[in-house]
């Protein structure tokens, strides 16, 4: 995503969508795939073989290749002030080493002066600090936005997996005979892969903006939840998780698109990092969470009714905060007129 960032300006978000589709045709094909798997090889072999299609990642990414840089022309001027400051430099550098001979023969013949041999840790901690610093960009907190996008990230992560986990055992729970409820999943992905690869013309056509898309998405994802527990019958789940879908295609990628324009192309790489580890951890919690509730209600109804609350906070704080930004933006621009 972040090469992605760094290759497209003027349509990024038509290009952010187009690489997130692949991971809605994978939804479309993962269901079949592990079903046929699981029968002939068993659970262990098809974890085994999904496992070697997945390395295959590694050999994709041998082939990127960093953005093209831009040619800068110096002037013959700047050169020539340049060489002036380097002579400067040359000289003050070749009259150094007298003084700090000077200066160590007064250090040996200080008998105050112990040599404690550890002068060398505090470089290596400070080498480490700054590899740590560049890996893991803590600064990014400063930025209000960007912990607020952490925040949400975690929250949707929580609500959103049990979504897909769910979805085939909720369908075979209300009584949707075999194969039906696996190809709910395939009518969720195939909607996806819509939604993903043409939200972006609205985005770049200046129609919404990147955080307005990302809360409808997010509250429309929201309500499908909730009010799909007065859903029975297979049409009717087809019905809203289409609609799942298409909403899912849409602020899924603009994630990534909101984040760059809260931080920046530069430090979207250390954001994405940050971003995915609160993610994950939001996977983690909203699984067994699920199966928490589920073991307290004996329904999937309560499942989906918290999934599609959590989803909708998030959608509504996202709108939130596009309304401050616009409005203080309207602020700024009348007050400069």
């Amino acid at each position: 995503m972040a090469f992605t960032a760094r290759y497209f300006r003027r349509r990024y978000a038509l290009a952010n969508g187009v690489v997130f589709a692949g991971i809605a045709v994978s939804w479309i094909a993962l269901t079949p795939v592990c079903r046929f798997l699981i029968e002939k090889y068993g659970w262990r072999g098809a974890m085994l073989i999904l496992s070697a299609i997945t390395s295959h990642i590694c050999v994709f990414c041998v082939f990127f290749k960093p953005p093209p840089q831009k040619r800068v022309v110096i002037e013959l001027a700047e050169i020539r002030e340049t060489r002036d400051v380097d002579d400067i430099n040359d000289t003050a550098s070749q009259s150094s080493p007298s003084q700090s001979t000077g200066n160590q023969d007064l250090q040996h013949t200080d008998p105050n002066h112990a040599d404690t041999g550890n002068t060398s840790c505090p470089t290596k901690c400070k080498n480490s600090c700054r590899v740590l610093s560049k890996i893991f960009d803590i600064s990014l907190f400063s930025n209000r936005l960007f912990t607020m996008m952490c925040f949400i990230e975690l929250i949707i992560a929580i609500g959103f997996y049990p979504t897909l986990l769910f979805l085939s055992a909720r369908a075979i729970s209300i009584g949707i005979p075999e194969p039906l409820p696996t190809t709910l999943f395939t009518i969720l992905g195939a909607c996806s892969v819509i939604g993903r690869t043409t939200h972006g013309v609205i985005i770049d056509r200046k129609v919404l903006t990147a955080p307005q898309g990302l809360a409808i998405g997010l509250i429309c994802c929201g309500l499908v939840n909730i009010f799909s527990i007065f859903s029975s019958s297979y049409i009717g789940l087809a019905i809203a998780y289409a609609i799942f879908g298409l909403c899912n295609g849409m602020y899924h990628p603009l994630l990534t698109v909101v984040q760059k324009e809260f931080v920046g192309a530069q430090r979207l790489p250390q954001s994405q990092g940050i971003c995915h580890l609160f993610r994950a951890i939001g996977g983690l919690i909203g699984t067994p969470l699920t199966g928490f509730i589920f073991d307290a209600s004996r329904s999937y109804s309560a499942c989906y009714l918290y999934s599609g609350c959590l989803l909708f906070i998030d959608g509504f704080i996202i709108a939130v905060v596009s309304c401050v930004r616009k409005r203080q933006s309207a602020t700024a621009t009348s007050a400069e007129g």
